[in-house]
């Protein structure tokens, strides 16, 4: 029988909750003793660097490019995929035009994107063109199905300053799946974002604009889980082990 554990990049709630919900041991973020087996199976949470001889779920590859912007954006534009317009030089903007300029292309959450217009942006490797978006959304998908679809709504009784650009949890935004209509294209083309990538799993940022098309801004290997969240991806997390082991 095949040892399955969990490994993270870093020491992660979400990975705790995924690996004591599925009673699986999780390895060491700094000095494991943990020596792979090519029948191990890990389940991969986000890590890209500590490698054992075993079969990953993500494989390493595909967390590697998922981590990275500039070759996320690159995989999904190759399988057709919609995402904002990319930018890899300051000269190649317009002048008139808004972008998000991401100086740390292997963040998340708004991390390292400043936003503006070109003559008050910091250089950097990746620009994409700001779009005005009307909702944004994150899919995940484990083995090619989408088990939990949500929407980002407005925190009620959130008190600082709402960024227009950026809605996550620091800038008064939370996560709701009940009593939502969703775009009946928006878990195809999660599900096709994670194909693109070589992905058995993961979180699907995406939003959609005035006129209801849709574009993938990113994919998180190692994203939030809390509440009801942990059991359906841990439930189809240990479907896809299980498919492995027959």
């Amino acid at each position: 029988m095949s040892r399955v554990v969990v490994q993270s990049y870093k020491p992660s709630n979400s990975a705790k909750a995924l690996a004591t919900y599925l009673g699986l041991k999780r390895l060491s973020t700094s000095a494991s003793r943990f020596v792979g087996r090519p029948s191990d199976i890990i389940v991969n949470w986000g890590n890209v660097s500590r490698t054992h001889n075993s079969h990953y779920l993500n494989p390493l590859d595909a967390v590697s490019t998922a981590a990275n912007k500039i070759s996320t954006f690159a995989a999904l534009s190759a399988a057709s995929i919609p995402v904002p317009e990319v930018h890899h030089s300051s000269i190649t903007l317009d002048p008139d035009t808004t972008y998000f300029a991401r100086t740390n292309i292997c963040g998340h959450s708004g991390d390292g994107i400043v936003v503006g217009l070109p003559s008050e942006l910091p250089s950097a490797r990746l620009y994409t063109k700001y779009i005005n978006k009307k909702h944004e959304y994150r899919v995940i998908v484990v083995n090619s199905i989408a088990v939990d679809t949500k929407k980002k709504l407005r925190k009620r009784d959130f008190e600082g300053e709402r960024s227009p650009y950026i809605w996550n949890v620091a800038n008064g935004y939370v996560f709701a799946r009940n009593d939502i209509t969703f775009p009946s294209s928006l878990q195809p083309l999660a599900i096709d974002a994670i194909n693109a990538l070589g992905l058995s799993y993961g979180a699907v940022d995406i939003i959609e604009n005035e006129y209801g098309n849709l574009f993938v801004l990113e994919i998180n290997t190692a994203f939030g889980l809390c509440g009801h969240t942990i059991s359906l991806v841990a439930t189809a997390i240990q479907e896809l082990i299980n498919q492995m082991r027959q």
